[in-house]
């Protein structure tokens, strides 16, 4: 008796998981479809399209439901004609150990054997039936699972080649930069110093009281990678501590306006370095005081420096 328990308890198992391989195979079927199914989108309010997304998951939902009690009907359908074969093997075998049985009775006995062993069979062939669409399923789960493996490497080379695009666009950025740079002058920072005439050597000097000239330079930084001319107009602006402005000359505007200048350049560039030194000697002595110098190109800011003169 136990041994048939087992039995019955084993095949009870196997018919349960038979089942729910199905009801998953059904299942991941239901996902794929929808997923690959050709996405429309309806002229459709937001309300219209939660009611139809909620309609959907409850239609999954019962149609799971209606495969679960298929699989529990079926099992318990196994169970009652399991009870049934038993008992009537039973029977039969009590019936043919009564002693010598008589041509009729064992050709009763043989019917119902017969009998019984064709419901089996029929019962053995369902089985092999849902056991055949179960591999079924599983293959078509399996199918689906490398169509989905194949689509995420697609969705990985599509992020590769994102990135990759990314790339190129940041470099062909680099490289305009760099090309319109190549087509604008460079210019070092400005040096400005005073100079005392009267020593031979180290001449430069910040003290107002010893400045017999004031020295002003700065350098244009060649480009290999410039083609063409470009016409140039270079501005220098010497502005002392009270806003006055140094002319060439030595003289000073009190109220300078913003076109004024203390030098100015005029030349084509083509992407050579060139180098540019002034100086002034001022009609009075220099103030002490924090100075600004400024360099102009075509009137736009490029370069300015502070120096003070103690």
């Amino acid at each position: 008796m136990e041994e048939n328990k087992k039995s019955k308890k084993g095949w009870i198992i196997a018919l349960a998981i038979l089942a729910v391989l199905a009801i998953g195979a059904n299942a991941v079927q239901f996902f794929t479809n929808k997923a690959t199914a050709p996405e429309q989108i309806p002229a459709q309010t937001n309300e219209g399209l939660v009611d139809e997304a909620v309609n959907e998951t409850e239609s999954l939902i019962a149609n799971l439901e209606n495969e679960r009690d298929m699989a529990v009907s079926h099992i318990d359908s196994l169970e009652m004609e399991l009870s049934y074969w038993k008992t009537e093997i039973d029977r039969v075998k009590q019936q043919s150990s009564n002693g010598s049985l008589s041509n009729s009775e064992r050709n009763r006995l043989l019917g119902q054997v017969a009998n019984l062993r064709r419901r089996i069979a029929a019962f053995a062939y369902k089985e092999q039936l849902l056991d055949s669409l179960t591999q079924q399923n599983l293959s078509y789960e399996l199918s689906d699972a490398r169509r989905i493996d194949s689509l995420n490497q697609m969705m990985s080379r599509v992020d590769s080649l994102s990135s990759s695009v990314s790339d190129l666009s940041t470099a062909k950025s680099d490289l305009e930069n760099k090309i319109s740079s190549a087509g604008k002058p460079v210019f070092s920072p400005l040096k400005v110093y005073g100079i005392d005439e009267k020593k031979s050597a180290n001449r430069t000097t910040f003290d107002a009281s010893k400045i017999e000239s004031l020295f002003v330079e700065y350098r244009l930084i060649g480009n290999s990678l410039f083609e063409g001319s470009l016409k140039e107009d270079l501005k220098v602006r010497v502005t002392g501590p009270e806003g006055e402005l140094y002319l060439r000359g030595g003289d000073i505007i009190a109220k300078a306006r913003q076109e004024d200048f203390t030098w100015l350049e005029e030349f084509t560039y083509t992407g050579s370095s060139k180098s540019f030194k002034y100086n002034f000697v001022p009609v009075k002595k220099l103030p002490k005081g924090k100075y600004l110098v400024e360099l102009f190109e075509n009137n736009q800011a490029v370069q300015k420096t502070n120096f003070t003169l103690y």
